[in-house]
């Protein structure tokens, strides 16, 4: 039967460790409200106090892992479940951290887009806008995660067919 691991949600706990350490170095160098919207030339639409933002994406950032961590513990559980009616066909893991990784694409847009609010606030620049780094994000992330359900089910196909 299935048991959690650290490794099963292990991206998502860097990510967030990343942004908190991000936020810590960024904080004392931004003013008390900053810019975190932009209009599609890169000029400021929005503002919001420091401490609202940077508290508001860390903590975005936490229920990120929680919510990978909780899918992984859902699927382990409904793994031991079947396990209990039939012996396991094929090792789970490669789900389990497929699917309680899946929450790294929101997770990966949010942490550009307070990047890119610090990194505006404090330089007066951007890398490129959040919409094209959201897209870009997007098509590779769900190119990997294809790739990654393909091999998957390819690797349970070839073990229950062993059996």
């Amino acid at each position: 039967a299935p048991v959690f691991r650290v490794s099963f949600i292990i991206a998502p706990v860097v990510l967030a460790g990343l942004c908190i350490i991000a936020s810590i170095l960024f904080y004392s160098s931004l003013q008390p409200s900053i810019a975190f919207h932009f209009n599609a030339d890169g000029e400021a639409r929005r503002t919001m106090g420091k401490i609202v933002f940077t508290l508001i994406m860390s903590v975005a950032q936490i229920l990120g892992v929680l919510i990978s961590w909780g899918t992984a513990s859902i699927i382990i559980k409904l793994g031991k479940s079947a396990f209990k009616i039939s012996a396991p066909q094929f090792k789970l893991d490669g789900f389990i951290t497929l699917m309680s990784n899946m929450i790294l694409l929101p997770q990966i847009i949010l942490a550009y887009l307070m990047l890119d609010a610090f990194i505006f606030n404090v330089w007066q620049r951007h890398f490129t806008s959040v919409i094209h780094f959201s897209v870009a994000a997007i098509i590779i992330g769900s190119a990997i995660i294809f790739g990654a359900f393909i091999l998957l089910i390819s690797q349970a196909r070839s073990a229950v067919n062993k059996q």
